[in-house]
C-alpha cells in the first residue's frame, strides 16, 4: 500500500495475524472512509 498517498495510516493499521485479513480491512473502513470493495481494489494492485 503506498504510504504516500495514505499518510494517515501506521504500520500498526497494515498488519494483521493470519486468518485476520477482514478483520485489517474493517479498520481500514473506518480509518480511510472507504468500502471494502475499494479497499479490495487498493490491496490488489501493490
Amino acid at each position: 500500500m503506498n504510504k504516500q498517498k495514505f499518510a494517515i495510516l501506521t504500520d500498526n493499521d497494515l498488519m494483521f495475524e493470519e486468518g485476520k485479513k477482514e478483520e485489517m480491512i474493517g479498520k481500514l473502513q473506518i480509518t480511510l472512509g472507504k468500502t471494502k470493495e475499494e479497499l479490495h481494489k487498493i490491496i490488489g494492485a501493490f
